[in-house]
């Protein structure tokens, strides 16, 4: 319903003329900003969601695998065409749901898993602070292992509860199951930052 402001005398004077139009402006100056803002705020959810969905897609952690890095339930954000290295943590498409591990090796390097959890690629000792308890855990493929065309060797960083590329069950990674790498951890907020 339109407001119709009514003057006290018959005919307004022009004081009253001039004081109802700068009421007007400002009340379209008004609705003009709040459309803007709801405006802006629309395309920067949309931007978002495009950006979550197309370039930086959330993965959550399902499993405790990754422990200390990634606590189950904590969600990361991937980059898709990125080709992944030693040491980064990848997402890949498992057999049954998402699976997140850590890229220990690329196809034909050779793998090697010593009695007491050291890594050795290509008989290089691996760095690994990332990893609080280090053991052979459960392995059913004999080391040294070379990993196979187009595929990636990968552990999870909870060596003792992890199921990986140590296990037949797992195996090898294939390329093209790839999802991408994990470049931010945005939950929990004690986690939040570079994926490491």
């Amino acid at each position: 319903m339109k407001r119709v402001r009514i003057f006290t005398s018959g005919i307004p004077t022009v004081g009253e003329l001039e004081k109802e139009l700068k009421r007007t402006r400002h009340r379209h100056w008004f609705r003009n900003i709040w459309h803007l803002v709801l405006f802006l705020l629309a395309a920067a959810v949309l931007a978002v969601v495009v950006a979550a969905v197309f370039f930086l897609p959330a993965r959550r952690m399902q499993d405790n695998s990754m422990l200390p890095t990634l606590p189950e339930g904590s969600i990361s954000l991937t980059i898709r065409d990125s080709e992944p290295g030693r040491g980064d943590v990848v997402a890949f498409q498992g057999a049954d749901r998402v699976q997140i591990r850590r890229m220990i090796a690329d196809e034909g390097d050779w793998v090697d898993i010593d009695r007491n959890g050291n890594v050795f690629v290509n008989n290089e000792l691996q760095e690994e602070p990332y990893v609080r308890d280090k053991t052979l855990g459960e392995c059913d493929i004999a080391f040294p292992y070379q990993v196979s065309e187009n595929s990636i060797f990968v552990l999870g960083d909870h060596r003792s509860a992890a199921v990986d590329s140590r296990q037949e069950e797992m195996g090898c990674v294939p390329k093209d199951q790839i999802l991408g790498k994990l470049v931010l951890t945005v939950w929990p907020l004690t986690k939040i930052g570079l994926a490491s």
